[in-house]
């Protein structure tokens, strides 16, 4: 979300032209504070050769930064909430390894972690991969090694492979190593169905529905497994839901919070409201 904030605060004000009317169709849908609206600033942003520390442009940024910074920080504690309440079934029946917070951990807990060879092996060479092309930013003569995002799809020029779309493959570091901390059936399934995404839409050209408006409709399925996913959330934490919110209604009348499920449920109904 915070990657393309800031260009949903500019874009509508300073794209918008007597062709698009954009003024006319949605302006008035936008709050005055959620947006950047002076023409003098939006040129600056965009063009350069201004400064932020200048007073009426710390005027027109105040009000969306207060505000976008309030949202954010509401949807935060919500999620801090969830995580609350969801924890005891995560960590204490599913048993979930959280893989991220593994290094951390071990970094702190095991007294022999900086003495493994295999672990300052491992760290140099990515070490010697980033800084190679850190100074290639900066001396463009030194040797370059492509580990971003490749589409490889630009090798696939008959059909029906040529409507595979845009796949991307890349060789990131870091998160190799986190595919080590993943179970693997979660990493299988992550492999398992970007493939078969991609081969759909071969499968769609090869029997002649590719044509089809949106098909095979991934933004409707991915949004069914988000939907899932959450009521699954849900209902394999029922009884223990109803019964925090029960303690928490009661405890509300009292005005007493002595338990962090309690907490956690009236802190994400006010993020609601």
């Amino acid at each position: 979300m915070l990657q393309d904030l800031f260009a949903v605060i500019v874009h509508p004000y300073r794209f918008a032209s007597s062709e698009n009317e954009w003024k006319n169709l949605f302006f008035h849908h936008i709050p005055s504070n959620f947006t950047v609206s002076m023409p003098d600033v939006l040129i600056g942003y965009y063009q350069g050769g201004s400064t932020f520390y200048q007073l009426d442009h710390v005027l027109s940024w105040f009000p969306p930064f207060v505000t976008w910074s309030s949202f954010t920080l509401v949807l935060l504690l919500m999620m801090h909430c969830l995580n609350s309440l969801f924890r005891q079934q995560w960590i204490q029946y599913e048993r979930s390894a959280f893989p991220i917070i593994q290094l951390p951990v071990t970094m702190v807990r095991s007294p022999y972690f900086f003495r493994n060879r295999m672990m300052w092996l491992s760290f140099g060479i990515v070490a010697i991969l980033d800084v190679l092309n850190g100074l290639h930013v900066l001396f463009p003569a030194v040797l370059y090694l492509h580990l971003k995002l490749t589409n490889i799809s630009q090798y696939f020029t008959e059909k029906p492979w040529s409507l595979m779309g845009t796949t991307q493959v890349s060789f990131y570091p870091f998160m190799i190593g986190i595919g080590f901390f993943l179970p693997l059936d979660l990493s299988f399934s992550c492999c398992f169905f970007f493939l078969l995404r991609q081969l759909s839409r071969v499968l769609s050209g090869y029997i002649g529905i590719h044509h089809l408006p949106r098909f095979p409709y991934f933004h409707e399925q991915s949004a069914g497994c988000l939907d899932l996913f959450g009521f699954d959330c849900i209902l394999v934490d029922q009884k223990a839901s109803r019964f925090r919110i029960t303690i928490c209604l009661v405890k509300q009348k009292r005005y007493e919070y002595k338990s962090p499920y309690e907490l956690s449920h009236s802190l994400s109904g006010s993020c609601c409201l």
